[in-house]
């Protein structure tokens, strides 16, 4: 994985050279997504279960009882497909942009107070009609 990751690194630096300076600007963070999302199964899958897959090994060569609580293994691995989707989102500029008007444009469509009780007033007044 190491040396495809550097392979391409190296290979995209050349051929970045022929694209303009936007288009190299976002490559280059598809690049930077594509390794934290090659990183995200290492921390939360692999790095978690291993001490798990090898105790069967340690305890009959030096006669160790080992008991595991194994709950935590189940909330890391609950963990990694929003690190995933999130990691790429706050890479990428032009994800980030669109999240941040969404967000903008909720919490600017929140109705007022003054609106909230005019609404509620009109449906009293209807309920009585």
């Amino acid at each position: 994985m190491l040396y495809c990751g550097l392979k391409m690194h190296f290979n995209m630096k050349k051929e970045l050279k022929k694209f303009s300076a936007p288009q190299r600007r976002l490559q280059r963070q598809f690049f930077y997504a594509l390794v934290v999302q090659s990183l995200g199964p290492t921390i939360f899958l692999v790095l978690p279960t291993t001490p798990i897959l090898l105790t069967p090994l340690i305890p009959p060569s030096m006669e160790i009882k080992i008991s595991w609580q194994t709950g935590w293994l189940y909330t890391l691995i609950e963990l990694y497909p929003p690190f995933d989707s999130i990691g790429f989102m706050l890479i990428v500029t032009e994800y980030k942009k669109v999240i941040k008007s969404q967000i903008a444009t909720f919490m600017s469509n929140k109705p007022s107070q003054s609106t909230t009780a005019s609404i509620s007033t009109s449906l009293r007044t209807s309920d009585r009609i």
